[in-house]
């Protein structure tokens, strides 16, 4: 994947604003930034290309807009390269090859992306972290509970952390309604602050519900789900995308171990004082788990930190699949 194109200017197509002044239509360049970034999709239609395993992010390439209906976040071009590279403002704009100091050049309009039906529109992000611990409150402890059922039967262990990271709603506040759901604890990955949860949508005979996808609530961007204490994090960290990866990996006596939720919250993961990182990867058909792992590990290896990736032999897998295989 290209993260360092030169060949944008050429793609650039200008509108006359009221103004009679010139403005980048950047919605015409969705395509072309969206397979540079995030590589081949899951799957894709005519106007529209999905990434992850699960599909789980969305590209309008009509609108020129994008949203990844598991970290509830969104929005144009210029949102899409400062979530893939890091770069933002003037930086973003020198990577797509515009002159910024041109008098030509407008900002972005202000797109409307996406929300998931669940999130008020007008909700401030402190009114959604706070809904989110809500419902974390009125959650209870995964035993004797579906979600026990659920990870027992994925070979999963269960949380070191208990109930301070997983719990169990069985009436979760879910799109426009509610489900039965296994819900995890996000904190912010340097400061423990509880910032957002992760809703898991698991049937009552403890089955994973397969018509609702995973789901975050409130900002996950530099969240972690802490399935052990930081007081077991000293000499070294494992991370993984999902939750059950994670736990599959504690299973087999590889510990500690934190999962971010998705591939997004796994590559942005900020580097912490702890010496040794290993990422358990998806091995993910689009590239998209892959990436995540080498970008995370490549951050943290030139910080100074010992960093690896591992990944499953097998494509469209993770470790809790290879984990259940061999048992």
């Amino acid at each position: 994947m290209d993260r360092n194109p030169s060949r944008y200017r050429d793609l650039i197509d200008y509108r006359r604003t009221d103004q009679h002044q010139n403005q980048v239509n950047f919605s015409k360049l969705m395509l072309d930034v969206a397979a540079r970034l995030l590589g081949k999709p899951t799957s894709k239609t005519a106007f529209e290309w999905r990434f992850g395993r699960h599909g789980s992010l969305a590209v309008d390439l009509r609108k020129g807009v994008w949203h990844d209906h598991e970290a509830g976040e969104g929005g144009g071009v210029l949102a899409l390269i400062e979530r893939e590279t890091g770069k933002r403002g003037r930086e973003a704009l020198e990577w797509l090859g515009l002159d910024v100091d041109s008098p030509e050049y407008q900002r972005e309009p202000r797109q409307n992306s996406p929300k998931p039906a669940d999130i008020d529109e007008t909700a401030s992000i402190n009114e959604r972290i706070a809904r989110a611990m809500r419902i974390w409150s009125e959650a209870v402890p995964i035993l004797g509970t579906p979600a026990e059922a659920y990870l027992l039967g994925r070979g999963c262990a269960l949380p070191p952390a208990g109930e301070d990271v997983i719990r169990w709603h069985p009436a979760c506040p879910y799109d426009k309604g509610g489900a039965p759901c296994m819900v995890a604890l996000m904190t912010d990955a340097l400061t423990c602050e509880p910032r957002a949860i992760h809703r898991t949508p698991i049937t009552l005979d403890g089955t994973r519900d397969k018509a609702r996808p995973k789901k975050m609530l409130a900002p996950s961007h530099g969240c972690v789900i802490r399935l052990e204490d930081d007081a077991d994090v000293i000499g070294g960290l494992g991370l993984t995308e999902g939750i059950e990866t994670a736990l599959a990996v504690i299973a087999a006596d590889w510990r500690p171990v934190w999962a971010c939720g998705c591939a997004g919250t796994l590559r942005d993961m900020p580097v912490l004082r702890i010496p040794c990182l290993t990422v358990f990867a998806d091995n993910d058909a689009s590239g998209t788990g892959q990436e995540a792992g080498r970008t995370c590990a490549r951050r943290w290896a030139d910080a100074g930190h010992e960093a690896r990736v591992m990944t499953p032999p097998l494509v469209g897998s993770d470790f809790n699949d290879l984990m259940r295989g061999a048992a």
